[in-house]
């Protein structure tokens, strides 16, 4: 019993690192740069510079956005200037970021 517990603990632990996010981002830094541009523009909630990395027509399924799509101020007014004030938080979760 005491090995069968054991075993089921060495499993459980071999597993969790599963939940690890393995960023390789610093590989290219062309990319490294982008990405953190872009997550500080999001941190600073800079909506200027935020529309310099959004394309001209955004499909998000989840809240309107649909087909045929919507613009990036549109985009932004949703997800950001309303989130904004209602909640005084910017929904980074949205955007695909992880902050």
């Amino acid at each position: 019993m005491k090995n069968f517990i054991y075993l089921l603990i060495v499993l459980f632990c071999s597993n969790a690192n599963a939940q690890f996010i393995n960023d390789a981002s610093y590989l290219d830094s062309e990319f490294f740069q982008f990405k953190n541009e872009l997550l500080s523009c999001v941190i600073k909630k800079d909506t200027t510079k935020l529309k310099e990395f959004l394309a001209e027509t955004i499909f998000d399924g989840t809240n309107g956005c649909d087909y045929p799509g919507c613009s990036k101020e549109e985009f932004i007014q949703h997800y950001l200037k309303k989130r904004q004030k209602d909640h005084g938080v910017i929904c980074s979760k949205s955007l695909g970021l992880v902050l």
